[in-house]
C-alpha cells in the first residue's frame, strides 16, 4: 500500500451535473481528501454503474475502505489545471480519528445508518436435510469480518451485512432482519454462535430460475433443488458472547416491528 496523504480532511462531496443536450440532471458523488500541508488534493469519483460499500476492518474500526475498481486523481493545488497524475487501484484506505467519524462516512457512502457493528469470527453456511434438519455445511463463508447493521429511513428496512470470504464468492451476506413477508429466525445457538434461517441469498453463477421436479407437469420443487441456487441459512460465531447478545438483543428488538419490503438479493 502507498500512502497518498498524511493529516488530511476527507470530504464526501455532492454535485449536480445537467446534461446539455436532454437537459437531465444527475448527481455525482466523490471522495476527497486534502492534506493540512495544502499540497495534496485527492479525488475519487464513484461511477453510477458500480455500487460502492465501504468495507469495514475488522481490526482497525477507525478505517473504511473502497474496494472495488477505481481511480485516484490527484489535482494540482492550483484551480483550473490538468490533474497532475491519475491512479488506478481497486482498494483505498481511508483512516479517521475515531470509529464515530469512519461509521459518519459509511452513513454517507450508503445513504443509510449504521445502527451497529459485531465482530465475527466466523460463518459457515447451513444446509438443510431432507428430513428437515440441519447440519453445518463444509464450507465457510466468511471469516475475521464485521457484522453491520444498516436501516434504511425511506423503506424502514433493517439490513445486516457481512462480507464474504474471497474463495467463497465476491460481495457480501446481505438479508433483512424485519421483513414481514419472508421473515428469517435468529437462534441462539450456544457458546459464541447464533443459528439464522429463513435466509434467501442467491448464489453467484447458480440460475435464478431454478428447475421443478420432472414428473407430471409442474411438480414443487423438492428441498434440494430450492438449495441449489440460495443459501437458506447460516450459523455466525460471534468474538465475544457480549457481541452475540447484543445481536440477539437488536434482533427481538427490531422484529416487534416487522414490515413488507422488496426482495433484496445479496450484494455483489
Amino acid at each position: 500500500m502507498l500512502q497518498a496523504s498524511d493529516e488530511c480532511r476527507i470530504a464526501v462531496v455532492r454535485k449536480r451535473i445537467t446534461d446539455p443536450e436532454s437537459r437531465i440532471v444527475r448527481v455525482v458523488t466523490s471522495i476527497w481528501a486534502f492534506s493540512d500541508d495544502n499540497l495534496t488534493r485527492v479525488e475519487l469519483r464513484m461511477e453510477d454503474d458500480q455500487m460502492y460499500i465501504p468495507y469495514s476492518s475488522y481490526f482497525s474500526p477507525s478505517k473504511a475502505s473502497i474496494t472495488v475498481p477505481c481511480e485516484l486523481k490527484f489535482h494540482d493545488i492550483k484551480h483550473g489545471n490538468r490533474p497532475m497524475r491519475i491512479v488506478k487501484t481497486s482498494w483505498v484506505n481511508y483512516v479517521f480519528d475515531t470509529p464515530q467519524a469512519a461509521a459518519l462516512f459509511q452513513n454517507e457512502l450508503m445513504g443509510r445508518t449504521l445502527l451497529a457493528t459485531f465482530r465475527t469470527e466466523k460463518t459457515m453456511r447451513l444446509h438443510t436435510s431432507l428430513v428437515g434438519k440441519s447440519f453445518s455445511y463444509a464450507e465457510q463463508m466468511c471469516g475475521l469480518e464485521n457484522l453491520r447493521v444498516w436501516e434504511d429511513s425511506d423503506s424502514g428496512a433493517i439490513i445486516a451485512l457481512i462480507h464474504f470470504s474471497a474463495h467463497f464468492r465476491q460481495g457480501y451476506l446481505a438479508f433483512y432482519l424485519n421483513d414481514a413477508l419472508h421473515p428469517v429466525k435468529v437462534k441462539d445457538d450456544g457458546g459464541r454462535e447464533v443459528k439464522i434461517k429463513g435466509l434467501r441469498v442467491p448464489i453467484e453463477g447458480a440460475s435464478r430460475k431454478d428447475s421443478v421436479v420432472e414428473g407430471k407437469g409442474k411438480g414443487r420443487m423438492s428441498e434440494r433443488e430450492k438449495e441449489k441456487g440460495i443459501i437458506s441459512g447460516a450459523k455466525v460465531e460471534f468474538a465475544s458472547e457480549g457481541e452475540k447478545k447484543e445481536f440477539l438483543d437488536m434482533c427481538r428488538h427490531v422484529q416487534r416491528n416487522m414490515v413488507e419490503l422488496p426482495d433484496l438479493l445479496g450484494v455483489n
